[in-house]
C-alpha cells in the first residue's frame, strides 16, 4: 500500500501508522479515517489549517485519533514550507487552460496515464520531498473521506503526483485532464490563491486534483476493488 507505510521513518519523522484494512472510505465520525481506531476522537484539517489566512471558514476536517493528528504535524509544517517556497520559485501562476472545445473527456485510460507518472519535486532534500508527498496523499485520501457519500469502497492503490504550470505546459495530455477535472465534476475553492480542488468517480475508481498557492499543482488517483 502507497499511503503510509508502519513504521517507516524519514529524518526521524515517524509517520502515522496505518492498517491495510483500515483504507476503507466508509465516513464514521467516531473512526480514524488512517488508523481505523474508533473513539476519542479529533479533526484534522484537510489542507492543514495553517496553509489559509484567519478566520478562513467551512475548512475541511475529518476525524482522526489523537496520534496520527500529532504524528502529522511535522509533516504538514514541512509541506507548507516547501509549497511556500515553490510559490516563490514560480513566477508564472497562470493555469495553462486549453480551450474548452479541446478538452479530452476522462477516459478508464486517464487512470492508467497517472499510474506511469513519477512524482516530480526533486529539487528538495529527501526529506521535504517524503513530507511533501505524504501529505498530498494525506489531502486526496481526507477529500475521498469528506465527499464520498455510499457503502464502503475499499481503496487498493493510491497515488498522487506533484506538477508546475511549466510541467503541465510540456504534457498537453495531463493539462487536459486538469481542465476536464475542472469543468466538469465537483470544484470547491476553500480560499483563492491558497487551495481548491475537483474530485471525480471514473467508474469504480476516482480522480482529484487541487492546487496549493495558485501554482503547485497535484493529481491523485485512487483506485477501489
Amino acid at each position: 500500500m502507497e499511503l503510509f507505510r508502519p513504521g517507516s521513518m524519514v529524518d526521524e519523522i515517524s509517520y502515522p501508522l496505518l492498517d491495510s484494512s483500515a483504507l476503507v472510505i466508509s465516513p464514521s465520525p467516531n473512526r480514524c479515517v488512517y488508523c481505523g481506531l474508533e473513539g476519542e476522537i479529533t479533526r484534522d484539517h484537510i489542507p492543514p489549517k495553517k496553509l489559509f489566512p484567519k478566520n478562513t471558514r467551512n475548512l475541511i476536517t475529518i476525524p482522526s485519533c489523537q496520534k496520527c493528528n500529532n504524528d502529522f504535524s511535522p509533516l504538514d509544517n514541512r509541506f507548507l514550507q516547501a509549497m511556500r517556497r515553490q510559490s516563490e520559485l514560480l513566477k508564472d501562476e497562470a493555469f495553462p487552460m486549453p480551450p474548452l472545445d479541446d478538452v479530452l473527456l476522462i477516459t478508464p485510460n486517464t487512470i492508467r496515464y497517472c499510474e506511469n507518472l513519477d512524482f516530480s519535486l526533486t529539487q528538495f532534500d529527501p526529506q521535504t520531498y517524503m513530507a511533501v508527498k505524504m501529505v498530498a496523499l494525506k489531502i486526496v485520501w481526507g477529500i475521498l473521506c469528506n465527499e464520498y457519500y455510499g457503502p464502503p469502497v475499499t481503496v487498493e492503490k493510491l497515488k498522487v503526483i506533484y506538477r508546475t504550470p511549466d510541467d503541465l505546459r510540456s504534457d498537453p495530455y495531463l493539462t487536459r485532464i486538469f481542465t476536464s477535472l475542472y469543468y466538469r465534476v465537483i470544484t470547491r475553492t476553500i480560499s483563492r490563491n491558497h487551495f481548491e480542488y475537483n474530485l471525480m468517480r471514473l467508474g469504480k475508481d476516482f480522480i482529484c486534483s487541487f492546487q496549493v498557492y495558485q501554482n503547485n499543482f497535484f493529481l491523485g488517483v485512487a483506485c477501489t476493488s
